[in-house]
């Protein structure tokens, strides 16, 4: 938010912080369960479920964020840095590949 010199959090940052952390909190489940698959099955599958459903979750909160966004916004610059930070949120970080979706729970 440094770069773009915005002063004012919007609610939905919060939102998909937490959701973000919920899913990073499930995909480190799944990861440290693979070393004994046979025995985590279950478990592996619940995290991966969860983490495709915050996924899916935080994708509502970006796009109901972005039509509140160019609803309530007056200010061209400010929804002009609002957009770019939501953008930006979608990308992958610099050198680090999307990779596909090696399995998905069903």
């Amino acid at each position: 938010m440094m770069l773009y010199e915005l002063t004012t959090m919007r609610p939905e940052v919060k939102q998909l912080t937490t959701v973000l952390v919920r899913a990073s909190t499930d995909l480190a489940g799944a990861i440290s369960g693979l070393n004994h698959i046979d025995k985590n099955g279950g478990e592996i599958e619940r995290c991966c479920q969860a983490v495709y459903d915050a996924e899916k979750e935080g994708d509502q909160i970006l796009r109901a964020a972005l039509a509140r966004l160019f609803k309530e916004e007056q200010e061209a610059v400010v929804l002009i840095k609002w957009k770019e930070l939501s953008s930006d949120s979608r990308k992958p970080p610099t050198g680090v590949k999307r990779s596909p979706i090696l399995f998905r729970a069903s």
